[in-house]
């Protein structure tokens, strides 16, 4: 079923995510809550409805994967004997 396919996309978008945020509980939490009302019985018989509300949950989390990058990776001189980046 075409429903389970999109939940476990977003799931595995979802996990990608994840690991490269520093407070992932912000994310994971309210994604989580939505894909469980992606598999809510409510939308039963309104596969139209149940279908946008999917592709809308899929594509704000594409939005906010799209918004992290990497800094380009360079040579790096500290001014202190602590090495931690000011």
């Amino acid at each position: 079923m075409q429903a389970f396919r999109d939940m476990k996309t977003t799931r595995d978008e979802l996990d990608d995510f994840k690991v490269v945020l520093t407070q992932p509980e912000r994310v994971v939490t309210p994604f989580g809550n939505a894909i469980n009302r992606e598999m809510s019985t409510s939308w039963r018989g309104e596969a139209r409805a149940a279908a946008i509300y999917r592709n809308n949950v899929l594509d704000y989390l594409q939005t906010l994967t799209k918004g992290v990058q990497l800094v380009d990776k360079s040579d790096l001189t500290l001014s202190g004997r602590s090495a931690t980046i000011p």
